[in-house]
């Protein structure tokens, strides 16, 4: 009798124990989300790159897989199907201070997005 009481016991201690630390993961996933909001950091980052004529705007989501080199691409694109010379591609956004500086993103020229994007 007094093992079997032993082995509940250790089953609730078990039981205790693992609803703790659900609930600890969960307030630390809270307090971290909560955190990075108020810091202002970007929970997406999106680039905007506008054509030095701006007739060509397009953007970059690293996180969603929208990466530079599609930006790129579509520029080539819209280079070649309008026969254009002399056309840049610009960035149209600043960095922010958690943006990494040593992306080849700020090998751009920025450039100011026109009023009517």
């Amino acid at each position: 009798m007094k093992n079997m009481f032993a082995k509940n016991t250790h089953v609730l201690y078990m039981i205790i124990l693992l609803s703790l630390g659900f609930i600890l993961y969960n307030y630390y996933e809270y307090t971290t989300a909560e955190l990075h909001l108020k810091s202002g950091k970007p929970i997406i980052n999106v680039y905007h790159y506008v054509s030095s004529d701006y007739g060509f705007q397009d953007i970059e989501v690293p996180q969603k897989g929208r990466i530079l080199e599609q930006v790129e691409e579509n520029f080539t694109e819209y280079i070649s199907n309008n026969n254009l010379t002399n056309v840049e591609l610009k960035i149209a956004t600043k960095p922010n201070r958690w943006d990494d500086l040593e992306h080849r993103r700020w090998e751009y020229e920025y450039m100011e997005m026109p009023d009517n994007k």
